[in-house]
């Protein structure tokens, strides 16, 4: 597995969970949030289906990133999917880490964005 790459840039990757009703809607404005706190952004196979313009990764390559932040569209059952995928992020250095940020609701996407 290759190890992964060194970036001054913050990279947040976004996953969703297949045929989840909303996503398509929220994702521009998640996009325009990322971009405009400095994230370059990439997404899954299952996320891209929603929208077009993003670069597309497979979640098991996902760990070749350096993921700075995971937003997970889905439940339970996308967050374990995604940890698995982005396990091999870690160890982190210090001056890195990676923050999982899991929505059951496209409403709470909405209104509970990070802080940055």
């Amino acid at each position: 597995m290759a190890s992964p790459q060194a970036s001054s840039q913050k990279t947040a990757a976004v996953i969703a969970r297949p045929n989840l009703p909303g996503v398509a809607q929220i994702l521009p404005g998640l996009f325009q949030w990322l971009g405009e706190h400095g994230y370059k952004v990439i997404i899954d196979v299952e996320t891209a289906a929603y929208t077009s313009g993003q670069q597309v990764v497979p979640r098991q390559e996902m760990a070749s990133h350096a993921l700075d932040l995971v937003v997970v569209l889905g439940g339970d059952g996308t967050l374990l999917s995604a940890a698995r995928a982005t396990a091999a992020v870690a160890p982190f250095s210090q001056s890195r880490r990676l923050t999982l940020l899991m929505t059951h609701s496209v409403g709470q996407a909405r209104t509970e964005t990070p802080r940055n």
